[in-house]
């Protein structure tokens, strides 16, 4: 039997903490699969914090795409798609895989999902069918019915993708992949400390902040930061802070950084730590580590209810997510408001939150990898499906903090039922 080519598109930091588990697991299935890794995007880039050189260190990498368009605006998001596509093209047209790996919603992959499915190689999305909102939401759709295999992380997702025509056999639910990093990782008390010491802070004394440009709502962009970065003159604690990732309007928030930065430079020297790039391991044991996550990464929803670290969720970039129970959600947040929920979530843990995977994804990733051998890449739209009304309301609830402040938070109320018309 002959080896299975499969290429492996990685953009960015976040995308390759999902899939570097599959690619590890593919290396050891060698006798089966021939894996093959090609970097783009972020990586690629001074301000992702040139992440390639950590990945070239531990694996050998068959191609790289430069594809990302200088720019702070929507035209060159538009355009590295464009680029994409093209690089894209000669590199598979070179390397000739028999099937593709796309992960998520970012623009960068869908120039991969188009690139693949116009060469008619077999495409497999991973964590298609869930929420999220700006443009993101749109691409993550529109990258599902461009493949051809679907490794989804919850129920709610497998169900979605069937509704939009998919064929159940070709929607699996295999969890999250980066859970089974997280169960592998050391996670003792002397690890925390020495990863903690490491980057200055101590053990569940410190946030994290991850707050990045939102597409479709830029003046809440830079509304919100502007609150996050008076947070930071008043957080009783030390902070790490992440740089923003590439999407349009991130040069407008980091220069609004710079310029707190210079005007408040106690600040930045006793309290705040500006990151470009922390190893997914350490970061994890960080997120581990922190009193809180704050932002609107994807990672305040995904991966922080891994550990059961408290998690404030600030504007709607990841609106019509699935929320776990360790999430606080809020439209908008006044500097004076995330004080008080610091305050109040401090010495708070929760218990850890699976919704979104056990850590047993890449096994079952590997045997439906290696089972699906099609002899077409047509794709057909499912007609059978039953419909569901997935119905959702918005309240409000009102919480007081220690120091007496009330506080409003969105929850969320999800029924579900068959539609009989």
């Amino acid at each position: 039997m002959n080896k299975r080519k499969v290429c492996i598109v990685t953009t960015s930091r976040a995308d390759f903490s999902k899939l570097e588990p599959l690619y590890q697991g593919l290396l050891n299935a060698h006798d089966v699969f021939e894996p093959i890794l090609v970097m783009s995007g972020s990586h690629l880039l001074v301000e992702g914090g040139n992440t390639w050189r950590d990945i070239e260190q531990k694996y050998d990498v068959a191609a790289k795409a430069y594809t990302v368009v200088s720019g702070d605006t929507l035209e060159c998001m538009a355009e590295s798609v464009s680029l994409g596509i093209s690089k894209f093209t000669s590199i598979f047209s070179s390397l000739k895989p028999d099937c593709v790996v796309v992960h998520g919603d970012r623009f960068d992959a869908l120039a991969v999902a188009v690139t693949s499915s116009l060469l008619h190689i077999y495409t497999v999305h991973i964590e298609g069918g869930e929420l999220s909102g700006t443009i993101d939401g749109s691409l993550r759709h529109a990258i599902t019915k461009l493949s051809h295999l679907h490794f989804v992380c919850n129920e709610q997702a497998r169900t979605r993708l069937l509704r939009m025509g998919e064929a159940p056999n070709t929607v699996v639910l295999t969890g999250c992949p980066s859970y089974d990093r997280f169960k592998k990782l050391n996670m003792e008390e002397e690890s925390l400390i020495s990863v903690c010491k490491s980057w200055g802070v101590v053990p569940f004394k410190f946030a994290i902040v991850m707050q990045h440009p939102d597409t479709v709502n830029r003046d809440s962009t830079v509304r919100d930061f502007k609150a996050i970065l008076q947070f930071f003159e008043s957080c009783p604690d030390p902070i790490l802070f992440f740089y923003p990732n590439i999407d349009p309007g991130n040069k407008r928030i980091i220069k609004l950084l710079h310029e707190h930065q210079k005007s408040h430079q106690d600040v930045y020297r006793t309290s705040v730590k500006i990151l470009s790039h922390v190893p997914f391991d350490e970061f994890a044991i960080l997120l581990r580590s922190a009193t809180c996550i704050i932002g609107n990464s994807s990672a305040v929803v995904r991966e922080a209810c891994f550990f059961g670290t408290p998690a404030v969720l600030v504007g709607n970039r990841q609106e019509g997510r699935d929320l776990p129970r360790n999430v606080r959600a809020f439209d908008s947040l006044a500097s004076a408001c995330l004080v008080n929920v610091y305050k109040d979530l401090r010495g708070v843990r929760y218990a850890p939150h699976t919704s979104y995977g056990s850590g047993n994804a890449v096994d079952i990733m590997i045997a439906h990898l290696a089972e699906s051998r099609p002899s077409t890449t047509s794709k057909i739209f499912n007609d059978a499906c039953t419909p569901i009304k997935v119905i959702c309301t918005q309240q409000t609830a009102v919480t007081n903090t220690n120091g007496g402040d009330q506080v409003e938070e969105k929850v969320e109320r999800i029924s579900v039922a068959v539609d009989a018309t």
